[in-house]
């Protein structure tokens, strides 16, 4: 019986929840309805937070970072989930989406290396 590899199960978590927050009609709640540019902020963090876990993952599974890779993987993941919202009724596509997504996958790309710089200093 083959055994179920659980190595990498925040990153296909990450990605889920990516998916499905991107895909599913799901509003922002009724509190931060009116906040400006709060679709941006959470496409930036959102995307931001699905690199760093990919690659940190990667590191404590002794795989190669592959930064670069994964990088644009998440920008390219991103650009697909926006033309997939295209015909959705209760979604909407956007150009400037697709940029806070990018945007979002390099700054944890650069946060995610910098965190494992210091933690090699202090080890």
């Amino acid at each position: 019986m083959a055994k179920f590899n659980t190595h990498y199960i925040p990153s296909a978590a990450a990605v889920a929840a990516v998916v499905a927050l991107s895909l599913l009609p799901i509003g922002p709640p009724q509190l931060l309805r009116g906040v400006s540019l709060l679709d941006k902020w959470t496409h930036f963090a959102m995307y931001g937070c699905l690199t760093a876990t990919l690659l940190i993952d990667r590191r404590l599974n002794g795989a190669p970072m592959r930064w670069l890779m994964v990088t644009l993987c998440v920008a390219v993941l991103g650009a697909v989930l926006e033309a997939c919202q295209y015909p959705l009724p209760y979604r909407t596509f956007e150009w400037l989406d697709m940029l806070a997504n990018a945007l979002g996958a390099t700054l944890g790309t650069l946060l995610t290396a910098a965190i494992l710089k210091i933690s090699r200093k202090n080890n």
